[in-house]
């Protein structure tokens, strides 16, 4: 890979960042496609071995993006996922053969109950470090430049979206900032002056808001988005480089689909936990999703040992 590519302007942001990620210098097809795969199998596929990979595989690419800065609410909103399910699904779903114990009203707690809350869990929460991940590689030009043709105005609203909320939560802090240095705070004061605070902020940043998506209107509407016949410079191309991993990306996948086709992956929880014999089929699936889930770190990897060793040449 090119020196060049190695120090891409930093994103900045609130949750995570892109520094020196060789997986984000990929052409955005393959991007989109890698996380497109990743995150259909964690949502779709139940079994064990395959979310445990994706938890992980999620979780420390996030960690790699940011290099371990913090990440309270992206951990906040991950454990969230995880221990809700896992508490509330045996309290409301009694199916299941294996009892454990019984609720204080009689109601059964079951061992089926309490696996798949924990499963359920363990993808919701693969899911949300996956999306974070995806928000911090596939920028809003990417987006733009991969379904702009098809769908202008719905890939500028996905791509707009996107790039909304972590904004929205900084300009929130600034504002709440602006209004504490002023003598107005949500916390301390009586009950009259916090709720008079409290939507002034609120109307504060409404009116941002539509300031913002009316100023961006305009913008993509004098420079022709979406007009028939226009055209527009993309720096994408799609090399060698982005061909040899997509075809890597191509055969990992494949395995993943004959291990679902072949039945190796099936996973039920009732009436009573079953899951697929281990088998040639579900082991090179599962071998195959665990090196996809650490596909942009192994790119990373291959491309840190590259870099110190063309340095060490100079």
């Amino acid at each position: 890979m090119c020196v060049e590519a190695r120090w891409k302007g930093r994103i900045v942001d609130d949750v995570l960042t892109t520094q020196d990620d060789a997986f984000s210098s990929f052409h955005p097809a393959l991007t989109f496609f890698y996380f497109l795969a990743i995150i259909g199998c964690s949502m779709f596929v139940m079994h064990p071995a395959v979310l445990t990979a994706s938890l992980v595989g999620g979780v420390s690419y996030s960690w790699y993006l940011t290099r371990g800065a913090s990440q309270r609410g992206l951990i906040t909103m991950m454990l969230s996922a995880m221990v809700l399910p896992a508490l509330i699904n045996p309290l409301f779903n009694h199916a299941g053969a294996t009892v454990l114990f019984r609720l204080w009203w009689g109601a059964p707690v079951t061992l089926e109950a309490v696996a798949f809350g924990l499963c359920t869990g363990c993808m919701l929460a693969s899911v949300v470090a996956w999306f974070a991940c995806y928000r911090v590689v596939m920028t809003s030009d990417k987006t733009i430049y991969l379904f702009g043709k098809a769908v202008p105005a719905l890939s500028l609203v996905f791509s707009m979206t996107l790039q909304f909320v972590p904004r929205f939560m900084t300009q929130f802090k600034r504002v709440l900032n602006a209004q504490r240095c002023m003598g107005r705070d949500v916390i301390h004061g009586t009950l009259r002056e916090r709720t008079s605070t409290a939507a002034k902020t609120i109307l504060i940043m409404a009116t941002w808001a539509l300031e913002g998506s009316i100023q961006t209107a305009d913008s993509m509407r004098s420079r022709g988005y979406g007009l028939r016949g226009r055209t527009s410079y993309s720096p994408y191309r799609f090399d060698l480089r982005d061909r040899m991993a997509a075809a890597v990306v191509l055969v990992l996948v494949g395995l993943i689909t004959y291990g679902l086709w072949s039945g190796g992956l099936e996973m039920s929880f009732f009436p009573m936990i079953n899951a697929a014999a281990p088998c040639a089929s579900s082991a090179a699936a599962c071998g195959a999703f665990a090196v996809l889930c650490m596909f942009p770190l192994i790119v990373d990897g291959a491309d840190e040992v590259r870099w110190r060793y063309l340095r060490s040449k100079i």
